[in-house]
């Protein structure tokens, strides 16, 4: 298998560009990946020999991949062809988080590291640098796949949330095991150093990770003094949880699934008892805020043409559902609301124009905020009652604007300029 993996085979009706061949690997994946149910070993020792045919082509001194072919294998060109098989085996993998967290996790090897910053991602021969003309000689100039990362994404997923990121929802509470907590910090302390570098074929994955483990995540994006400890789970580096916010936020639908999911942590901090009241209403406002900071930073950083926004059309949909904690059927509904709300919001907006004095938080978010303020008294009318600034019909919504509004400068102090 080692030896035919790297030999190159003459495959009919692939490709229209003659003469093109591939190794045997990339066929071996594309077999592999019409199956189910292999052993871990062999998904890992498979892994493991792509990715040493891999480096010892590099070591022999060649500049483009041994995987490079010359066309797109992306979608209805090709897309079912493993032209990455490392990528390829990767998304078999996924489907098993065990084996997935045996392969990636930091402690037993370097693969992560390798795929998140050691790897040349470039296996697809863009054009020829000389001569010009479609010619097949001289110098190869490579470049991502459009579907670059899409099995490291999955099986980076499965290993940070402990769950397959195609399989069945969940039906128990999310708990996630210290190789889950490890790889979801290892990768956002790598990705967040790499800024604008980080590769936007990622952000999907992380906004689903995040919203995972999204008590932790908003406990960073809510805690003015970032001295509150997560009741479980790691605590979240702010800094590092505003440069992902960022980086996630320069996709439209990466920046829908971050929202969506921090709405959910949002209502089960509403609904827990041991915090004070009025701490949970603040902190929803603060992370509201703390997350439209990101995304004006995105599109200003990005000297963004501001298309998403005028074109802005997320829907809720089952991409997030399988990495939704299972929180409380009160939460959820809420949730819901919070989510309809904030859509509402985007929709409103999706013509205005990001400018550099940057409006009030509130001025974007108020049906969202207001939802929030609605929801908040509706599990804290007692003691709301019973105080001070706090009325059904005002009070509220003057706290949660001026809470949103402090998130805001808060996420702007840990903001860098990445």
């Amino acid at each position: 298998m080692q030896r035919a993996g790297s030999e190159q085979f003459k495959v009919d009706g692939l490709s229209s560009i003659p003469d093109e061949k591939v190794r045997g690997y990339q066929s071996f994946v594309t077999l592999l990946q019409q199956g189910h149910g292999y052993s871990g070993q062999f998904l890992e020792d498979t892994a493991d020999d792509i990715r040493h045919a891999e480096e010892s082509y590099t070591a022999k001194g060649h500049t483009e991949s041994i995987w490079a072919l010359r066309d797109k294998f992306t979608g209805k060109e090709r897309g079912w062809f493993a032209n990455d098989p490392l990528d390829g085996v990767l998304g078999v993998m996924s489907h098993d988080p065990a084996t997935s967290t045996e392969y990636l996790d930091p402690v037993h090897n370097d693969n992560l590291e390798y795929l998140l910053h050691g790897r040349d991602w470039d296996t697809v021969i863009d054009h020829y640098a000389t001569p010009p003309g479609g010619t097949t000689t001289g110098l190869p100039v490579m470049a991502e796949d459009g579907d670059d990362r899409k099995g490291f994404g999955d099986a980076l997923t499965a290993v940070a949330t402990g769950v397959d990121p195609h399989g069945s929802r969940p039906v128990g509470l999310t708990s996630h095991t210290d190789a889950n907590n490890r790889v979801f910090v290892h990768a956002l302390d790598v990705l967040s150093g790499q800024g604008g570098n980080m590769p936007a074929s990622l952000r999907d994955d992380m906004a689903k990770i995040m919203a995972n483990h999204g008590h932790e995540t908003y406990v960073a994006m809510s805690d003015p003094s970032n001295h509150r400890q997560p009741d479980h789970g790691p605590k979240m580096d702010r800094n590092q949880v505003m440069e992902i916010t960022k980086q996630i936020s320069r996709s439209e639908h990466s920046y829908g699934l971050l929202h969506e999911g921090m709405n959910y942590a949002i209502m089960d901090d509403i609904h827990d008892n041991s915090r004070r009241p009025e701490d949970t209403l603040n902190s929803a406002g603060y992370a509201v805020g703390f997350m439209e900071e990101g995304r004006y930073q995105a599109l200003k950083g990005d000297q963004h043409d501001y298309t998403w926004d005028k074109a802005w059309s997320y829907h809720t949909s089952g991409a997030l559902l399988n990495f939704i904690p299972v929180y409380g059927d009160i939460a959820q509904r809420g949730a819901d609301v919070l989510t309809s709300s904030w859509i509402m919001d985007e929709q409103q907006h999706q013509a205005d124009k990001l400018t550099s004095d940057n409006q009030a938080t509130y001025d974007h978010r108020q049906n969202q905020l207001n939802a929030i303020a609605r929801q908040w008294y509706a599990a804290n009318s007692d003691w709301a009652s019973s105080r001070t600034g706090y009325s059904q019909d005002d009070g509220i919504y003057k706290q949660i604007a001026a809470a949103a509004n402090d998130g805001n400068a808060l996420a702007r102090g840990s903001s860098g300029d990445q």
